[in-house]
């Protein structure tokens, strides 16, 4: 008779807000489905090493800031969401993804499992010099800006320098430069 390790499950953290308590949320889902971490990894299409970071919540990017799931890239939580087996809006709360990040810790799939197709491209720059205008912006932001939506109440415009500058909509047609499309989130 072959006899299996039981572990315990990791609890759920009582209440959800930052990369640590994440990182619990979903290690206490992947105890209670019992999912190895290994094999949820490569369902993710992310290494071990990646999946660790998020689950500790606490590892630092190379910028200094903590790793927060939350905040991954689009692509990596579209995998994420799709090997948890979860709707979008079962994940944001199963791991208690706060409203900044919704734009971008979603899929693509077909509604209602996904947001569908309309937003897939996301853009995301690290800004190298402050974001000026409407909203300013420190170097070294991470920015996310929808492009397919032009009628957002904040919008992003590149300058003939190269320099980002946001400006609400109503003054869009006023501002000279390349329109990038609407700001959604800003990460420091």
């Amino acid at each position: 008779m072959t006899r299996y390790r039981t572990r315990s499950v990791t609890p759920r953290p009582l209440s959800i807000e930052t990369a640590a308590d994440r990182g619990k949320a979903l290690k206490h889902w992947l105890d209670l489905h019992k999912v190895p971490v290994t094999a949820f990894a490569t369902a993710s299409g992310m290494s071990r090493q990646q999946l660790y970071r998020y689950l500790g919540g606490e590892a630092l990017d190379p910028e200094g800031r903590v790793i927060d799931l939350a905040y991954m890239p689009q692509d990596r939580a579209e995998g994420l969401i799709t090997a948890m087996g979860l709707t979008d809006w079962e994940a944001w709360e199963v791991l208690g993804i706060p409203d900044d990040a919704k734009t971008t810790f979603r899929t693509f799939r077909p509604f209602p499992e996904g947001h569908g197709r309309k937003v897939s491209e996301v853009i995301e720059i690290r800004l190298s010099a402050p974001m000026v205008g409407e909203i300013p912006l420190p170097a070294g932001t991470l920015v996310r800006i929808d492009p397919n939506v032009t009628d957002g109440k904040m919008q992003v415009i590149r300058l003939e320098d190269g320099r980002l500058y946001s400006v609400n909509a109503l003054m869009l047609e006023r501002a000279g430069g390349e329109h990038l499309g609407t700001l959604l989130s800003a990460h420091f």
